[in-house]
């Protein structure tokens, strides 16, 4: 994580997503069971990466298997909620920390093209928190003989500073998702596993504090992803007879490292059209490195919707009047949240048309969003747009 942040520029930045890996799915030991064929596919998709494996196992034994759990895990930092902290003793930055449910969406589990069910596990702590002296407020401090500090003096320091004397890492914790498989005796099955996951990126600190999040292309960047293909080698030999691995980089620029790398590591990609691929025979997973994938987008991501409504003024502290509207749709509907529905404005005596929001106290705004469009479908969207363009006029408690 250290690592990664330092990729930013000089100014505090805000290191969102506190996933740190994403190991492949793995069951318990089956020696029994080989590894025929690994297919993973990683497509970037705005934020977040869509993972797609899918396996051929054949079931080498007399034994059936009913029931055999089997799921991947997700590793973040933190434990607990998702929050804001900082990130050391030092800089103004901030990481964010615990557990948010939009780290991971879209799971999928398919045998035999059969879709199974699937639970989530408790967290479980599996690097506890470490403390350790923070080496700044010892800088003037000499050690004993043995170059340590003495708990004559760190107790002297603590009572001058108190926790300051400290930093402490972030512990990780571990979810897993999960489900059964039934193979049988002497027989093969098909195994898909699908997810998507939100990769580790940084922006700047005062746009993470930013309700109305804008981000800007030329910044948003320095995002990771990290997966682990070792796990797969409980199945058989530790080996896949045949793998191969493909990522598309149609919507991202990936971001070149200090040695000459293509921004893709642990796997010897090459590089066809939008597409990079590896393929190998008798793959050993047990020696495989880390794969990760540093890139940018080369489009702003999707503006986080569903945080920036939790911000909204309340409809109660304002009104609203428009220069004519249609009853069927009222001007009521600019402001229920809903994009689903619209208000159809007309022009007054002036051929003008304008929307008036009159505060009932005075309010501290940053900014307002204007949807353009009847937003139920993309068909009426195309057709309804509004041809123009909007002048703000300001005066106390209104906006035009």
């Amino acid at each position: 994580m250290a690592a990664f942040s330092a990729m930013a520029n000089g100014d505090p930045v805000a290191v969102h997503s506190a996933l740190t890996l994403s190991p492949t799915p793995v069951a318990k030991h089956v020696p029994e069971v080989q590894l025929v064929d690994e297919l993973v596919t990683f497509t970037p998709n705005d934020r977040y990466m869509e993972v797609i494996v899918r396996y051929n196992l054949q079931n080498n034994s007399n034994h059936t298997f009913d029931k055999l759990p089997y799921g991947f895990p997700i590793d973040y930092f933190g434990s607990g909620s998702a929050r804001w902290e900082n990130q050391d003793n030092i800089s103004e930055s901030e990481m964010e920390v615990g557990w948010r449910d939009s780290y991971i969406r879209n799971v999928c589990f398919t045998l035999n093209d059969r879709q199974l069910k699937w639970q989530c596990s408790r967290d479980t702590i599996i690097v506890p928190e470490k403390k350790t002296l923070f080496s700044d407020v010892f800088y003037d401090i000499e050690p004993d003989s043995a170059g340590t500090y003495s708990q004559k003096i760190i107790n002297r320091m603590y009572a001058e500073y108190g926790e300051h004397i400290y930093e402490r890492s972030q512990p990780v914790s571990r979810r897993w998702y999960y489900t059964y498989l039934n193979i049988p005796a002497n027989g093969s099955v098909v195994l898909e596993v699908r997810y998507t996951v939100e990769c580790t990126f940084t922006t700047g600190l005062y746009e993470r504090k930013n309700n109305l999040v804008s981000y800007r292309n030329d910044y948003f960047g320095n995002l990771l992803f990290q997966y682990d293909f070792t796990p797969a080698s409980y199945w058989g030999n530790g080996h896949a007879d045949h793998f191969k691995a493909t990522l598309d980089d149609s919507d991202i620029t990936l971001l070149k490292g200090d040695d000459n790398d293509n921004g893709i590591n642990g796997l010897p990609m090459k590089k066809k059209g939008n597409i990079w691929q590896y393929e190998t025979q008798h793959f050993d997973l047990a020696a495989a490195k880390p794969f990760t994938v540093a890139y940018m987008l080369k489009n702003p991501p999707h503006q986080p919707l569903e945080r920036m409504l939790k911000h909204c003024v309340p409809a109660s502290e304002y009104t609203i009047q428009v220069s004519g509207a249609d009853k069927k749709y009222p001007a009521a509907n600019l402001c229920d949240r809903n994009l689903a529905t619209t208000t159809v404005l007309k022009a007054d005596k002036n051929d003008s048309i304008y929307i008036t929001i009159r505060f009932k106290k005075p309010t501290a705004l940053e900014g307002m969003i204007l949807v353009n469009g009847y937003t139920k479908n993309p068909l009426q969207l195309a057709h309804r747009q509004f041809d123009g363009f909007w002048q703000l006029l300001f005066s106390p408690n209104t906006w035009k």
